[in-house]
């Protein structure tokens, strides 16, 4: 039978934010199940994230702004 981690026990256990796991779940990085108004993750899958590698998308930069000159 699978375990499932509810948001705030993953949120805790890796020390990331409720938004980071938004995140991570629409980037494919970490999915998660829906069951009403309850998330859940599998518990095997968060144990092994810190094994799997980053996306490209995770590391994603703010391109800079060149600062505007005043004429």
């Amino acid at each position: 039978m699978q375990k499932y981690m509810r948001t705030k026990e993953v949120a805790e256990l890796l020390n990331v934010s409720l938004a980071t796991l938004w995140h991570w779940n629409k980037v494919g990085y970490l999915t998660h199940l829906k069951m009403g108004k309850t998330t859940l993750y599998l518990k095997s899958e968060v144990e092994n994230l810190p094994n799997k590698p980053l996306p490209k998308s995770l590391t994603y930069r703010r391109p800079k702004i060149p600062k505007r000159s005043m004429i």
